[in-house]
C-alpha cells in the first residue's frame, strides 16, 4: 500500500484536525468532508493513506502531496483542492491510563529512600556528569549545552539498545536546537519529550525502580549514562525552585483485595513517612482521574517539588503535575463509597518530616557516643542560612552542641566531625544542598549510618521562645 508523508502543524502546543473531501475528483461529484486528527504531533511526520467511499490502495502514480494548505495529485499539479486546518481540543479528553494509572506503592518495601536526590542513581548520575556542588545548570548557561549532548547522546544510545534508534534520533535533534537558547528553554523541550508517547518514560522509570534491588544493581548502573543525564535535566526546573503547598492532586489505579488490606494497614501508622524514587504523574483534574480504575488516590500537598508540567506539555489538557524522587507519603484513610463502587485513599505529601513530627529512632544504635545538633544547610540560600543561625543560637543558649560545615571544610572532614558523632541531623532543604556533589554524599552517608534525619523548614519571622 503506497503512504504519502502527512505534516502536521509546527505548534507543540496545539493539535490539529485536518478536513478534505476524501473523493479522488472532487470537482465533479461532491462527497461528506472527512476529519483525521493528528494529535500535536510537531515535526514528526506522520504517514497515511487516503481513502475514497471505502478503504483502497492509491497507486504510487496517483500518490496525493500535501504543499502548504493545498493537496494535489502527482499526476496533474493543475489540480488542487484546499485543505482546512482547524485548531481544536484533543479528541480523547480521558487521561493516558498507562501514565496515570498505577499504585504509588504497593508495600513499604517499595518506597526508596529518605532522600530521592540523594540516592545511588542520582549520585551515579552526577558522577558521570563530573559536578561539582556550585554546578547547578539552570544558573550557568555555559554549561547548558555540555549538558544537553550528554542528554541527546544517552538518549541516541538507548534507542540503539533497544532497536529504536531512528526515532531516539528525532528526539535528540529536538533537545539540540534548543541547547543555546538558555536553560528554560531546554527544560521545555525536555518536559514535551517526557510527557510524549516515546520510550523515555517507561525506561527511566522502569530503571529507577531497579534502585535498592541488588539483584539488579548491574542493570540500572548500566542506565546512568543514557538515561541518567536526562533525569538530572528533568530534575532541573528552571522556572520553579519553591515548594508546591496546599495542593491536591490525584491518581487512579486497579487495586485487588490484598492490596486495599496492605493500604489500610500502612494507615494505622500515622508516623511512618517514606519517599518516592521515581517520578509520578498526577493531575489536578478529579473528574478525569476518577473515570480511571477501581480505586481514587487523593493526594493532600502540604509541601514538596512537585512540578505542574501541564504548559509544557504533549498533552496539557491532562493537567499533569509530576512527582519528584525524594517526596515523602503518608496513607492517612481507606474507603469504600457505596455509591460510587470505588475505593477512596487519601494520601499525604510532603518534603520532609518537621520539628512538629516524632524524631524518628535509629535502626541500629551507634558504636560512638553521640554528642551534637548537626546542621545541613547550603550557605548560598540566604533564608535558610538565616533561619540556621537562629536556630543553633537558641540551641547554644540551651547548652546543646551545635556542628555545621566550616567555609572550605572538606567534605570528608565534615562526615568525620560532625555525621559520625552527630545525635541527629537537621536539615533545610533546598535544590542546591540536594543537586550538589557534597550535600548529596552527606545526607546518603547519614542515612547509611541510620543518623536520624529531620528536614525543617522555618518561616521568615520566626523568633526562638526562651
Amino acid at each position: 500500500m503506497a503512504t504519502f508523508p502527512f505534516s502536521a502543524s509546527n505548534d507543540w502546543s496545539k493539535n490539529g484536525v485536518w478536513s478534505t473531501q476524501s473523493n479522488w475528483n472532487p470537482w465533479a461529484t461532491p462527497v461528506p468532508m472527512e476529519q483525521r486528527y493528528s494529535f500535536g504531533t510537531g515535526n514528526f511526520v506522520v504517514e497515511e493513506t487516503y481513502k475514497r467511499y471505502q478503504p483502497q490502495t492509491v497507486t504510487v502514480n496517483d500518490n496525493i502531496i500535501v504543499d502548504s494548505k493545498y493537496q494535489m495529485p502527482n499526476s496533474d499539479r493543475h489540480k488542487e483542492r484546499s485543505i482546512k486546518e482547524i485548531e481544536h481540543k484533543s479528541k480523547d479528553e480521558h487521561l493516558r491510563e498507562k501514565r496515570f494509572m498505577g499504585l504509588p506503592i504497593t508495600s513499604e518495601s517499595s518506597f526508596g529512600g529518605r532522600f530521592g536526590s540523594a540516592s545511588p542513581f542520582f549520585i551515579e548520575i552526577k558522577k558521570y556528569l563530573n559536578l561539582e556542588p556550585t554546578d547547578l545548570f539552570s544558573k550557568n548557561s555555559a554549561t547548558i549545552p555540555v549538558l544537553v549532548e550528554k542528554v541527546a547522546q544517552g538518549i541516541i544510545e538507548e534507542g540503539k539498545q533497544i532497536g529504536k534508534e531512528r526515532k531516539a534520533e528525532k528526539m535528540a535533534a529536538i533537545l539540540r536546537e534548543k541547547k543555546r537558547e538558555g536553560m528554560e528553554e531546554v527544560w521545555k523541550q525536555c518536559v514535551y519529550l517526557y510527557t510524549s508517547k516515546n520510550f523515555l518514560y517507561k525506561a527511566l522509570n522502569a530503571t529507577m525502580k531497579l534502585v535498592g534491588d541488588k539483584e539488579q544493581e548491574n542493570t540500572w548502573r548500566s542506565k546512568v549514562p543514557t538515561l541518567g543525564p536526562f533525569c538530572f535535566l528533568l530534575l532541573n526546573n528552571p522556572f520553579n525552585k519553591e515548594l508546591t503547598k496546599n495542593k491536591k492532586i490525584y491518581r487512579s489505579a486497579n487495586v485487588e483485595p490484598e492490596q486495599i488490606v496492605q493500604y489500610e494497614e500502612m494507615a494505622k501508622n500515622k508516623s511512618s513517612y517514606q519517599s518516592f524514587k521515581v517520578y509520578t504523574s498526577c493531575t489536578r483534574n478529579r473528574k478525569k482521574a476518577k473515570a480511571l480504575g477501581n480505586t481514587l488516590f487523593i493526594m493532600e500537598v502540604l509541601d514538596g517539588f512537585i512540578m505542574d508540567i501541564s504548559p509544557y506539555s504533549k498533552y496539557p489538557e491532562e493537567e499533569e503535575e509530576l512527582i519528584t524522587p525524594g517526596v515523602c507519603l503518608r496513607v492517612k484513610s481507606v474507603a469504600f463509597n457505596q455509591k460510587k463502587n470505588r475505593y477512596l485513599i487519601n494520601l499525604e505529601l510532603r518534603q520532609k518530616l518537621t520539628v512538629f513530627d516524632k524524631i524518628p529512632k535509629p535502626i541500629a544504635q551507634a558504636t560512638k557516643p553521640k554528642k551534637h545538633i548537626f546542621f545541613a544547610y547550603a550557605e548560598e540560600d540566604e533564608s535558610d542560612a538565616s533561619a540556621a543561625e537562629k536556630l543553633k543560637k537558641y540551641f547554644v543558649q540551651r547548652r546543646l552542641r551545635v556542628y555545621h560545615p566550616r567555609q572550605n571544610e572538606d567534605i570528608n572532614t565534615i562526615i568525620a566531625n560532625g555525621i559520625e558523632n552527630a545525635a541527629i541531623v537537621l536539615v533545610f532543604p533546598s535544590p542546591s544542598l540536594q543537586i550538589s556533589k557534597d550535600g548529596s554524599k552527606l545526607l546518603n552517608y547519614a542515612d547509611q549510618t541510620k543518623t536520624p534525619i529531620l528536614t525543617i523548614k522555618i518561616c521568615e519571622d520566626f523568633q526562638p521562645v526562651d
